[in-house]
């Protein structure tokens, strides 16, 4: 991985509203990229750079995971594994919740 490579996706990321497409091996790449051979004014802004375009991700995989347990439609055809994993898991919270705040009482 590059760190133009990183910019580029993040950037891509800014100026769509849905997920962009990821290759498995994107997460796993860029941990050894900044774990690599880099100097700490470039790691620095590597890692910004990262936790940029981890963020903007979260945001639209939570957005989605609502979506998902509103039982509105969804497109997570771009999830990684390991975005998939955290996307299931919000959206059967999310629907737990629902279910326990809307559900009636007992005895009445």
């Amino acid at each position: 991985m590059k760190f133009a490579d990183l910019e580029e996706r993040k950037q891509r990321s800014r100026r769509q509203d849905s997920l962009q497409d990821l290759p498995e091996w994107f997460y796993p790449e860029l941990v050894e990229y900044l774990d690599g051979d880099l100097d700490e004014r470039e790691r620095r802004t590597a890692e910004d750079v990262a936790d940029g375009l981890v963020d903007r991700r979260l945001g639209k995989i939570i957005k989605l995971a609502s979506w998902e347990a509103a039982d509105a439609p969804t497109d997570t055809s771009t999830l990684t594994d390991a975005e998939r994993e955290l996307y299931e898991d919000l959206v059967a919270r999310m629907e737990r919740f629902r279910l326990e705040v809307l559900a009636p009482t007992e005895g009445e």
